[in-house]
């Protein structure tokens, strides 16, 4: 069955794209050597923790052996507390900052091409999507994962890279059906090469 369909995307699928690969980038993701970002936000807070404990100050020993005057735990404790209120504020600020809709909305607003016209057909041998000045004719096996979330379908072709579909584009429910079952049954085939014109005569390998 084919599929036709012309829409412009939102902020909103933008967001949902961004939520969708966040949920499946394990399999879409090639393994790779290095830190992630979760690491390196773990050992930026652990420093500041170690440096908070090297404060000046701290002596939880002795007070015959001490320098000054010992400090307890809990005079310590309070003491700290400002800089351990600024660890996590920062450490809720940071994930804000990669979760939050306000970071996808900016990033919608300053593409340049997101939010032009789109027109997409899907038939039995792939998809073609147009847009002004462009048209990109794909194979289903090219896509490696079919996504579908609460308002769109997403055909990712790599870990950060893949087409949209709004569900509102494609009418009612008969059409949603159909582009699902369409995707889902072939999205992940591997790849089968488009029809090659070549000579004069137009003639196909």
């Amino acid at each position: 069955m084919n599929v036709r369909v012309e829409y412009a995307l939102t902020a909103q699928d933008y967001y949902e794209f961004n939520m969708a690969y966040r949920k499946h980038k394990k399999s879409l993701n090639r393994p790779v050597r290095g830190l992630s970002m979760k690491v390196w936000m773990g050992i930026f807070i652990g420093v500041l923790v170690l440096v908070t404990f090297a404060m000046p100050g701290y002596n939880p020993g002795p007070a015959a052996t001490a320098p000054a005057k010992a400090m307890t735990l809990g005079e310590w404790l309070l003491e700290a507390m400002p800089c351990g209120v600024i660890v996590l504020l920062s450490a809720g600020f940071i994930w804000w900052l990669s979760r939050g809709k306000y970071r996808y909305r900016l990033g919608f607003e300053e593409s340049t091409r997101l939010a032009d016209p789109h027109a997409l057909e899907a038939r039995e041998e792939g998809v073609t999507i147009s847009t002004p000045g462009c048209e990109m004719r794909m194979a289903w096996g090219y896509f490696l994962k079919f996504v579908e979330t609460p308002g769109t379908f997403i055909l990712f072709a790599d870990a950060r890279w893949g087409h949209i579909v709004p569900k509102r584009a494609l009418g009612g429910e008969e059409q949603v059906k159909a582009f699902r079952d369409i995707c889902a049954a072939r999205v992940g085939q591997g790849v089968r090469a488009f029809p090659v014109e070549v000579g004069g005569e137009g003639g196909r390998v």
